[in-house]
């Protein structure tokens, strides 16, 4: 935000010599103590970059792995997507076999997109019919995508370190 509205009239009124001030003396403070690597990388000048960390290091690595790595991770989503949108339809589509019939927004809120997923089907689901509560009902499969997409990235971590 601070580097977004540089250069304009607001301003958030962000001290940047205090904030290394204080990181300078904290750092004075703690350095008798031991902390994991992990807790030392945690630093109040975050703010400071136009980047977050995370982002910055995401983005980072991706462009480290090379072209070969990168067109084996379009691929693989690519096949995900396939994969979701195939399982999608079907879904719907056994809506003409059974006889206890399955909304198919429901579906929709499957992919781990939250909460913006379950809000959308709701919103669909109230223009169709304003008597549709179905937020509810999307949040479950909502929050399963999210599970599965964890459960998918351990596994795909596992058969990483196995091949190697």
């Amino acid at each position: 935000m601070w580097h977004a509205l540089k250069g304009t009239d607001y301003c958030l009124d962000i001290d940047v010599h205090k904030i290394l001030e204080a990181n300078h003396v904290q750092e004075e403070c703690l350095k008798d103590y031991f902390f994991p690597p992990e807790a030392q990388k945690i630093s109040p000048e975050v703010i400071l970059s136009p980047m977050p960390g995370g982002a910055l290091t995401a983005n980072t690595m991706i462009l480290l792995l090379g072209a070969a790595a990168q067109v084996g991770i379009l691929f693989l989503g690519s096949i995900a997507f396939s994969i979701g949108t195939a399982s999608g339809i079907l879904m719907a589509k056994m809506n003409l076999i059974f006889e206890t019939k399955i909304n198919p927004l429901i579906g929709s809120a499957g992919v781990s997109a939250v909460p913006m997923a379950d809000r959308v089907s709701q919103k669909v689901g109230m223009e169709a019919d304003p008597q549709n509560i179905l937020l509810m009902h999307a949040m479950g499969p909502n929050v399963a995508g999210v599970i599965g997409s964890a459960v998918a990235a351990g596994v795909l971590l596992t058969l990483k370190h196995l091949a190697m």
